[in-house]
């Protein structure tokens, strides 16, 4: 069994994320995996993000003992070492309130970097949390205290790439997470849907964009680069087999 290697330093190349100014990590830790982890399991999956540099954690209220997991060791690692995202899947004001200040506790932190609303995609979802006593007003006064930094939305869904556009004509959310990848753009019409609206959605067409896959055999990434070069992006990396790949080729290692 070929060892492990040991990286030092940053070991995946940093961006700015959204309207923030926050120089994260390509790599963002989806803490969703934490939410059915034990103690044990967490730790060795943050001691990864230890290892390799992770400066950006992303969980909501809805996964499970995420936030619990994360806890212990925000106190031990340090808080302000990371950009710390969560979510409220709440839509009226007095539930995203509540929720909001419980992710706070269960995470044992006094604010979050950011605060999105969770998968804003359903049309009657929409209009509530968009509505004078919904979760944005919730988001809004959370940033005003003080409790959050950032609001962003997240969604899911073949129509999420022209809802993310109508939620941005409403409010000047700070970040939107959608997905795309190549299981997904093999759905022509959710592949015209972000085409039609990528220029919104992710306007700097020079930005580098990093695909990668697990392994050489892996054709995923080379898809997903092809679609994005086809729709203008300039800059579109790619890294087959992951971070031993990106090393390989010479990208920038922070000391």
């Amino acid at each position: 069994m070929r060892p492990a290697p040991s990286y030092r330093g940053t070991v995946i190349e940093r961006a700015r994320f959204g309207r923030t100014g926050h120089e994260s990590s390509r790599t963002i830790f989806g803490a969703a995996a934490l939410s059915r982890a034990t103690a044990g399991d967490a730790d060795r999956a943050l001691a990864l993000v230890d290892r390799f540099g992770l400066n950006h954690i992303d969980t909501a209220a809805s996964y499970g003992d995420s936030e619990l997991r994360l806890a212990p060791w925000l106190r031990g690692a340090g808080r302000d070492r990371f950009f710390l995202a969560t979510k409220t899947g709440e839509r009226t004001y007095r539930g995203a309130r509540d929720q909001i200040r419980a992710s706070l506790q269960r995470l044992g932190v006094d604010h979050v970097d950011l605060i999105q609303l969770h998968n804003l995609v359903d049309p009657s979802e929409w209009e509530i949390a968009f509505s004078p006593d919904g979760a944005l007003r919730a988001a809004i006064e959370a940033r005003d205290a003080g409790l959050a930094r950032f609001i962003g939305v997240t969604g899911h869904g073949t129509s999420v790439a022209r809802r993310h556009r109508e939620s941005l004509e409403r409010f000047p959310f700070d970040s939107v997470l959608f997905p795309y990848n190549a299981t997904q753009v093999r759905d022509e019409a959710y592949a015209r849907d972000v085409a039609a609206h990528a220029a919104e959605l992710l306007p700097d067409k020079a930005a580098p964009i990093v695909t990668y896959c697990s392994n050489p055999s892996c054709p995923n990434s080379q898809r997903v680069a092809e679609r994005l070069t086809a729709l203008g992006y300039a800059d579109v990396r790619k890294y087959r087999e992951g971070i031993e790949d990106w090393v390989a080729a010479g990208l920038p290692v922070e000391p």
